[in-house]
């Protein structure tokens, strides 16, 4: 079996659907030397260097944000009649009619992620959807279901594939001061990232800092919404409280996360969210947003909290659990153990083997 994987990037940019993309490609390279995959060819069109070296069975190119170059190279790899080709975004859907007149056998799977698939699809788009992809690969059961009204089709075209994460050796957490409990974000902070909600978090701060005293918030991301976080900090007098880390480096987002006594993110549209995952390996509590497919990921009061995305039901979580930190030891080690059980690499790696083999 050979297979041709397209994505917008997967090497030059950080984020969720991207660290998505580089486990896809890591999985995919297990599995060649399972001999369950023959050979593997990635085109990104983002990417600007190969990051990703080369060997026998694998080829990686970088399109260097050049669309008519990254739509030359993937035509040149599809008439090489590969016997999967797995899109990574539903905006390279087009790519799936090419793909089907130029190797009308290959099996064509479409990756969706959430946000991408639930708003306004055109006809053409949604026409697109059921005529050329076979299947379709998605990281939530909620996403699935919402694709599948939106494109009228029935549950047997999705598979379910979920985010997954490197299980981290246990780790005792840092004994911090009970009188300035750590919150900790991750998110992008582009313009169209408001849903993510973290300006409802530090609405919230001045009801958590009357009723615990201080608190230090630690905002991990970096994007054009992050002027208009850091002007509401000021208005709010809320300067000694929070901290804009920005774009950090993996060993400084793990040292926050191992600090954090509670990790947040209220965001309204997620399709999973793998910094939930993120957390929970690492051993610390989260709450989430009451919406999206995080409810499905999320059981209220056993392994994480679900809240309405408004700042004073926020506050009231933060300091409910802030307070009872054997409530938040328990949440923490049930999310971790789900970790291990269900979100592992070497889960999402059988689940890659799985779903090849039905196709």
């Amino acid at each position: 079996m050979n297979v041709l994987f397209i994505a917008l990037g997967v090497y030059d940019i950080e984020g969720g659907v991207e660290r998505f993309n580089r486990r896809l490609i890591r999985a995919l390279a297990e599995l060649t030397q399972d001999s369950v995959v023959n050979h593997v060819s990635i085109v990104s069109l983002w990417d600007t260097s190969a990051a990703h070296r080369d060997d026998a069975r694998i080829s990686y190119w970088g399109g260097r944000r050049s669309k008519v170059g990254t739509l030359i190279k993937f035509l040149i790899e599809v008439r090489k009649r590969p016997s999967v080709i797995i899109i990574g975004h539903f905006l390279l859907l087009p790519l799936a009619v090419v793909a089907r007149m130029l190797a009308p056998r290959t099996k064509i799977s479409l990756i969706l992620h959430g946000v991408e698939v639930w708003g306004y699809q055109s006809r053409t788009r949604r026409w697109m959807a059921r005529r050329f992809i076979d299947r379709f690969l998605a990281v939530s059961a909620y996403t699935a279901n919402r694709a599948g009204r939106r494109l009228r089709l029935p549950s047997a075209y999705f598979d379910y594939l979920p985010n997954a994460v490197d299980v981290l050796p246990t780790q005792s957490k840092a004994t911090r001061s009970e009188d300035n409990p750590a919150l900790l974000s991750v998110s992008r902070l582009g313009l169209a990232d408001t849903y993510k909600n973290i300006g409802l978090v530090i609405e919230a701060l001045p009801e958590v800092k009357n009723e615990l005293g201080r608190v230090t918030y630690n905002i991990v991301g970096d994007g054009a919404l992050l002027a208009t976080l850091r002007n509401r900090v000021g208005a709010l007098g809320l300067a000694d409280s929070v901290r804009f880390h920005g774009q950090v480096s993996e060993s400084t987002k793990a040292s926050l996360y191992r600090d954090a006594d509670l990790f947040i993110l209220p965001s309204m549209r997620e399709g999973f969210g793998i910094v939930f995952l993120e957390a929970w390996n690492h051993g610390v509590p989260l709450i989430a947003s009451s919406f999206g497919g995080v409810t499905e990921l999320i059981n209220h009061g056993d392994d994480g909290f679900l809240v309405d995305p408004d700042p004073p039901a926020i506050a009231g979580a933060i300091c409910r659990l802030i307070v009872d930190p054997q409530l938040r030891g328990s949440l923490a080690r049930r999310g971790r153990q789900r970790v291990i059980d269900e979100f592992s690499h070497d889960a999402f790696t059988r689940r890659v083997s799985s779903i090849l083999g039905s196709l």
